[in-house]
């Protein structure tokens, strides 16, 4: 273990000169997929434009967040895999762009029921070409914000903020907007419906604090892309209430921390009234039914681990209960009875690092126990350092392999390697290769198995020891495909949704519903650059190129795309008719 620091350190300047009182935040580029991405640390620019950090050996991110509303022009930048072997100087340029004010109309609202819809509203904008520039602001009580976006076309849309409040609101409506120049728009309310309920428990009692949450069935590619949905606690009575769209949602109805009842899910719930406008509406009664409480508390020898990630999946269905601990380590759910797994990995914030090759490392295990809960059941959780699995993988040619993602199983759950893989869910540790093609995790001594993408036939059994274990692997089961995506007109089409499916079960959208299709299918977006990559088993599949449906270009089909090797392709999309604009 090493408690060596390095500094991070640069300027932000526009043109040649320094910006002070820029904010700028520090990410770790590795994060665990499966937690959520937070800044580690944060500062403001002092004036000379400078700023530094104190950070461990690593790779990572930048960003500048500009003040919108605050009369800057300034965009917002990242600058990602800064690589800190030792102290390390970043020089950081901004960009100006259009100053974008407006308002949000709703005529059919008054007063100050129009305030408590607006205090629950942010704007989005997210770029259709010539980038996928995204920024959101707030609305004021007036419904009013302010933008920094650069020029081009842009789908707007109007999000729920996260915080509770009395009319929580949700639509996946979306206005189009072109901008060259600073510009005033105004965006439509969409006619809303009042959708609410009860939540009660068996015996008929309200449930006070249980948290709502509420999505479109069928949100579209927009609605996936800005994870739209919306939230609220119920009230001491037991009573939610939304303002929506006229449509089918998902309802998930979790109780509060520390309930013995535990959460249901309802699929395609109808909203909507005869009438138009937010009006309330006691609608149907949710009741939760009472389970037993399993609780625990997280620790690492004398230290309780805050924000742990604690994972319970059942071993007999496919349910699966999330938590985190919270400030003294403790955490408490409520599940049936019945058989689970129980799987807690740490914060980075609170682990121990150990330095490998320059990068540093989050070195605890996860912990990982089969429970049977057939009452109120408690689980110590002690966490312990781990034994360091790490290695490159490699093609036939000694190439390196980026962007691999590996799933580590333990051997009981993967008692033949002949067996259907089980899902991704019930991976100990999942990880992605770096630009090298390196990896490292960090397990307890015993047997494993790894398994890179969701090549089985490609597994690696793995006995682990307490020494760290340097597992090299030459991998020439699947391809990396890259796709370069442009226009006729030589420009990078950016967000073009790449679908992919093997030839002759391509008549899905991949859309990332249900499907019946065997693996592997789905879709990959395009960057800004127009290039997408994704690693398939050889074979031939069938490839959709979708842009940005308000965007300049038609789709593309390419039936039968025969692949087993890595290869990069060019694929040209065409113009649509000017005289003849199609929406797809």
């Amino acid at each position: 273990m090493s408690s060596t620091l390095l500094n991070l350190y640069g300027h932000v300047k526009h043109q040649g000169l320094p910006v002070a009182q820029m904010t700028v935040a520090i990410f770790d580029h590795f994060a665990a997929s499966d937690l959520a991405v937070e800044a580690i640390m944060t500062t403001k620019t002092g004036s000379k434009g400078e700023f530094t950090f104190a950070v461990r050996p690593g790779v990572y991110n930048l960003k500048v967040i500009p003040e919108v509303g605050q009369g800057t022009r300034f965009l917002t930048k990242c600058v990602e895999q800064v690589k800190v072997t030792s102290n390390t100087n970043t020089l950081i340029a901004l960009q100006t762009g259009c100053v974008v004010t407006g308002a949000v109309l709703a005529p059919e609202y008054q007063g100050e029921l129009l305030a408590q819809l607006f205090e629950g509203i942010e704007v989005v904008a997210l770029g259709i070409e010539p980038s996928s520039y995204k920024c959101a602001c707030a609305l004021d009580s007036n419904g009013k914000f302010s933008l920094v976006l650069p020029r081009g076309k842009y789908n707007f849309v109007l999000r729920a903020t996260k915080a509770p409040h009395k009319f929580n609101f949700l639509s996946t409506h979306s206005e189009i907007v072109t901008l060259q120049s600073d510009s005033a728009i105004n965006l439509d309310l969409p006619v809303l419906q009042g959708f609410g309920g009860e939540v009660v428990d068996f015996f008929g009692k309200a449930v006070e604090g249980a948290l709502v949450t509420l999505t479109p069935s069928s949100p579209g590619e927009l609605g996936r892309e800005l994870q739209l949905s919306s939230e609220t606690v119920t009230t001491s009575s037991g009573k939610f209430q939304f303002a929506v769209e006229q449509g089918y949602y998902d309802l998930r109805i979790a109780p509060a921390p520390g309930s013995v009842l535990f959460g249901l899910n309802h699929k395609k719930v109808w909203a909507g009234t005869s009438e138009a406008g937010v009006k309330s509406d006691d609608g149907d009664r949710y009741i939760l039914l009472e389970g037993h409480r399993l609780r625990g508390q997280v620790v690492f020898e004398s230290r309780l681990l805050s924000q742990a990630l604690v994972r319970v999946l059942s071993i007999t269905s496919t349910q699966e209960f999330t938590t985190r601990t919270d400030d003294e380590g403790q955490f408490m759910l409520s599940v049936p009875a019945g058989s689970y797994k129980i799987v807690v990995v740490a914060h980075p914030k609170d682990a121990p690092t150990i330095i490998i090759e320059d990068v540093s490392y989050a070195s605890l295990a996860p912990f990982a126990k089969t429970v049977v809960v057939g009452g109120d059941t408690h689980v110590a959780v002690k966490l312990k350092q781990g034994t360091a699995l790490m290695g490159k993988v490699t093609d036939d040619a000694g190439k390196a392999r980026p962007g691999v993602n590996l799933s580590i199983y333990s051997q009981a759950s993967l008692p033949e390697l002949s067996q259907t893989l089980p899902p991704e869910s019930e991976a100990l540790v999942r990880g992605i290769t770096d630009g090298e093609g390196r990896y490292c995790v960090f397990l307890s001594p015993g047997r494993y198995t790894l398994v890179l993408q969701r090549d089985l036939a490609s597994a690696k059994r793995i006995d682990l020891g307490e020494d760290p274990l340097n597992l090299d692997i030459v991998w020439h089961g699947w391809s990396q495909m890259g796709f370069v995506v442009s226009g006729e007109d030589g420009q990078p089409v950016s967000r073009c949704r790449v679908t992919y499916a093997p030839y002759g079960q391509d008549d899905s959208d991949s859309s990332g519903e249900e499907s019946d299709l065997s693996y592997p299918h789905g879709y990959v977006l395009t960057q800004d650059d127009g290039v997408c990559r994704l690693t398939l088993p050889s074979g031939v599949y069938t490839f959709k190129f979708i842009p940005p449906a308000q965007g300049s270009y038609n789709p593309r089909l390419i039936r039968q795309l025969s692949i087993s090797a890595d290869v990069t392709r060019k694929v040209t999309l065409e113009l649509k008719d000017k005289n003849n604009d199609q929406t797809d």
